[in-house]
This record gives C-alpha cells, structure tokens and sequence, in this order.
C-alpha cells in the first residue's frame, strides 16, 4: 500500500533509500538509544503499550520489545513497516505520514517515543501533531522527544530549526515536562555532532 508522502521527500524517496542503504549493509544500523529506554521503561508498568514514533531502522523498537513492551510502530517508509511486519509480526507496525492524525483511539499509550521524529515539521503542524498525541497518550502517560536544533550532519532533510524555548514552549501547551537537556552530541553512528535536545513530557 503506497502512502501519502511528505512533498520535500516525493522525489527522492528518501527514507525508503535510506532504509534499504541499512538493509544492504551501505550503511550502519543506528544502535538503540539503550540509557533513555532503560530510563523512560521505569516509569511506566511492565508490559505497557509503547508507540515508536518514525521507527525508522527499528534499532529502538527491537529495544523496547526486548525488554517486553507492547510496540507499535509507525513510519513513512513502506520499506521500514515491510521489514519490521516480517521480523516481528506479532507487533503493529503502520505506513503513516505523521502530519495524518494517529489511526489509534483515545488513552491508548502508555509512552510515545518520539527521537528525532518531529523536527521536520512547520510550527502550526507541530501544534497539531502534539494535540494527538496527547489523545493517544492514557493519562499520566509520557512523551519522549529528541531533536535536532542546530543544522549539522549529513542527511538533507529540510529539518525545521527550532530553539529550546520554542521547543519547550510548544511541548508546554499540552503536556508537563518533567526532564529537560540540551547538548551537542552524535544522534547517528555516522554523523558529525549535533546540537540536540530531549524532553520527557506528562500528560
């Protein structure tokens, strides 16, 4: 089933390509984010449901399935949702463009992961974006984001540069940040360093 696309992607197929580059051995599989996971996996019961936001090379999903979560996964690469379906068919893995609402209903997460996932988008979309998940969050679930907010690296992305406080600002409208960190670090095994940002949120 082919997929409504973001239009800066339409010609290139980006992630597509990019997915297939990791399945062919072209480019490294990025190493799950194993500190935040174990951290983020204590604050909520053995066994909840956890939406992989952008799940890209499943690296962070395969992480959280290990340690026995309920994942979901969502991503715009038709390539990412086949490869995921066929290793691990018993979890839920959807082609979705994230500017869509979440085909899931309401209270329906305990955690949406979301690592560099949202940084594409314009604001007025992002404020959208974030009044959803805040639907499909159960109550006192959480949201985990990271994002670029320098433009460093090697994928051109058309990423959307936002400061801390427009980030922190945006994510305040509709949840309580309980952890918040800015640093410059790698976010890809094979990038240069980046200035991110990562927030957990309350809802």
């Amino acid at each position: 089933m082919k997929i409504k696309r973001f239009k800066i992607f339409e010609a290139s197929e980006l992630w597509d390509d990019y997915i297939n580059k990791i399945k062919t051995g072209i480019l490294p599989k990025d190493e799950a984010d194993y500190n935040t996971i174990n951290s983020l996996t204590k604050m909520i019961p053995s066994g909840s449901k956890v939406l992989d936001l952008s799940f890209g090379d499943g690296s962070n999903s395969e992480f959280f399935i290990e340690k026995g979560f309920d994942v979901y996964g969502t991503d715009i690469s038709d390539l990412a949702v086949e490869t995921m379906t066929d290793k691990y068919p018993e979890y839920t893995w959807i082609s979705h463009d994230t500017l869509d609402k979440f085909p899931f209903p309401d209270n329906s997460f305990n955690l949406v992961f979301a690592r560099l996932a949202l940084h594409y988008f314009k604001k007025e979309d992002l404020e959208r974006i974030l009044i959803d998940i805040n639907r499909i969050l159960k109550n006192n679930g959480y949201l985990y984001i990271m994002v670029k907010c320098s433009d460093t690296g090697n994928l051109n992305t058309e990423k959307k540069l936002y400061d801390s406080e427009e980030w922190s600002n945006m994510i305040s409208e509709n949840f309580e940040i309980i952890e918040f960190s800015e640093e410059k670090k790698k976010a890809y095994s094979y990038e240069n360093e980046s200035i991110l940002l990562e927030i957990i949120a309350e809802k």
